[in-house]
């Protein structure tokens, strides 16, 4: 009688890069230190025309989203 042997599963413990960069409490764009993160989002990467620095930014990190600084942030929504 033969045994099947079942492979070892590898949990996937490396938490994503959002998390990592929302943890880091820092502006992508300005560098500027601050607790409270803001969220910037795309749909697709290729609506992006490079137009201002933050569509640059986010077409060299390849990047949808990108964590803003509230003082960015309101720069962008104008």
């Amino acid at each position: 009688m033969t045994t099947d042997i079942l492979p070892q599963y590898i949990k996937y413990d490396k938490p994503n890069s959002l998390a990592k960069r929302l943890k880091s409490g820092g502006c992508e764009l300005c560098g500027v230190k601050t607790d409270e993160i803001h969220m910037h989002h795309v749909r697709r990467l290729k609506d992006l025309t490079g137009k201002d620095e933050l569509e640059q930014k986010m077409m060299q990190m390849r990047r949808k989203s990108i964590a803003l600084c509230p003082d960015c942030y309101t720069r962008t929504i104008q």
